[in-house]
């Protein structure tokens, strides 16, 4: 974020009230109008910001996902709905039943806390309290899509964290998001699709805030609350989070398929690492992970031979 922009945050974040736009832009040195454009601006990357007509601006740090709805992301040519719940077994299986129904893309259900998460090749996932647990509802016009949407999907939260905390995150393929490490959050993508035409894409994020971790995760993973030192307001992230996803899946479907590959290579924490990758058969390929393919897949050199992986489980064992 530019430095002007972070000044006109922490200058909102320093007032417990309204702060005027003639305020803010004397002490930046700078017209109104240019202090608008730049609140616009917070506001499209995720900040949640009120504006009164003779009080002026109010930043909201809102962590109560229950008030999601009434803040939309801004979310060009498109209508997002969001839809909240306190308590489900799983977001992707309430966001199935609305699809079902004819839920438009765009549809997004997100929930406190899941009692019945889970994660890729159905491991269990442990989502409580104080963490982003959300499915969006696609609908791609085409199978060919959906392996780099994977990727999409995590360049999408990698930038959201960047543009909204500053934070720098890695991606190991195929969605994982790691933070110094260790992992913060993962993407699980389910389709229904019938021969070479989709019906709708579920896309489930789980994204470690402010909740507790259990013990036996501790040493893999992590939250962003306990690698910034403070609470990370959710709504906001949530805004953030949707915003760019669809910013990413707009690339792919103008056929920018390569943007986005080079996108998650330059954050990618796999290629370049021995990696051990079982295959769905029950199969494992173990060599260096050399690339991705221009669809998404990952390349495994192994014994001077290729491979060319569509799905599967790596461990990052060197």
């Amino acid at each position: 974020m530019k430095y002007v922009a972070l000044r006109v945050l922490e200058i909102l974040r320093s007032r417990s009230g309204y702060v005027s736009g003639s305020e803010i832009a004397k002490e930046l040195g700078l017209s109104r109008s240019t202090i608008n454009k730049i609140v616009n601006e917070l506001r499209r990357v995720g900040y949640v910001i009120e504006t009164h007509p003779r009080l002026g601006y109010r930043l909201l740090d809102v962590d109560d996902l229950s008030l999601a709805p009434q803040y939309p992301p801004i979310v060009e040519g498109r209508r997002i709905s969001i839809h909240y719940l306190e308590r489900c077994g799983s977001t992707q299986d309430v966001a199935d039943s609305l699809a079902r129904e004819g839920a438009p893309e765009g549809t997004i259900v997100v929930a406190e806390e899941l009692t019945n998460a889970r994660g890729r090749l159905s491991r269990k996932w442990f989502a409580p309290r104080g963490g982003l647990w959300l499915t969006v509802v696609l609908r791609p016009r085409f199978v060919e899509y959906l392996h780099a949407l994977s990727l999409a999907v995590g360049v999408a939260i990698s930038k959201a964290l960047e543009s909204l905390l500053g934070v720098e995150t890695r991606l190991k393929w195929p969605n994982d998001v790691l933070l110094n490490g260790r992992k913060l959050g993962g993407v699980l993508i389910e389709a229904r699709a019938e021969a070479d035409r989709v019906d709708y894409v579920l896309v489930g994020i789980g994204i470690n805030v402010n909740n507790d971790l259990p013990p036996e995760v501790e040493r893999v993973a992590t939250t962003l609350s306990k690698e910034l030192g403070r609470r990370v307001p959710r709504v906001p992230l949530l805004r953030a989070v949707i915003r760019s996803l669809f910013d990413e899946y707009d690339r792919i479907l103008r056929g920018r398929v390569s943007d986005v590959v080079r996108d998650w290579k330059e954050r990618s924490a796999t290629i370049g690492r021995r990696v051990r990758v079982r295959l769905v058969d029950g199969s494992v390929i173990e060599g260096s992970a050399v690339d991705v393919d221009s669809v998404g897949r990952l390349v495994v050199e192994s014994q001077g031979v290729r491979h060319v992986v569509d799905a599967g489980d790596v461990e990052h064992v060197g």
